[in-house]
């Protein structure tokens, strides 16, 4: 029969204390926050409501993806992945498009939305044209 490892002893912790004068700080905190009393620096920290409304999209709107197709065609070359690293690609850019519209939410510029969202349309596009030439291919 194997020997199993016991566990290490842990090490003796210092105990934790409060001060009376935290505790007295945080029972403020507490009250403020039932209070609706945030202070300006929370004031700052509230989220900004907005909504999207789908208006369709016209050719203004595809000549963003044309151009951002020429900046990453220019900066990365022509490019040839496996599909699951095409989608890991675009996992990276719809992170980076996540984090844009909660940095909006809390005070950030809609335009880098707007840009991250272009990057994830164009390259969404080029992989449902490349699916659609591979598949024209196979037949």
């Amino acid at each position: 029969m194997a020997k199993r490892n016991k566990k290490p002893s842990q090490m003796e912790r210092r105990p934790y204390t409060v001060t009376d004068e935290q505790i007295e700080r945080l029972k403020g905190i507490s009250q403020q926050v039932r209070d609706g009393d945030f202070g300006d620096k929370a004031a700052a920290l509230q989220p900004k409501y907005f909504t999207f409304t789908d208006i369709g999209i016209c050719k203004g709107d595809l000549d963003f993806i044309r151009i951002e197709d020429s900046c990453q065609l220019m900066k990365w070359g022509n490019q040839t992945f496996t599909p699951d690293r095409w989608m890991l690609i675009l996992t990276e850019e719809i992170g980076e498009l996540s984090k844009a519209v909660l940095e909006a939410r809390y005070g950030g510029d809609l335009a880098d939305v707007h840009c991250e969202a272009v990057q994830c349309a164009t390259l969404c596009l080029k992989i449902a044209v490349m699916a659609k030439e591979k598949d024209a291919e196979s037949a």
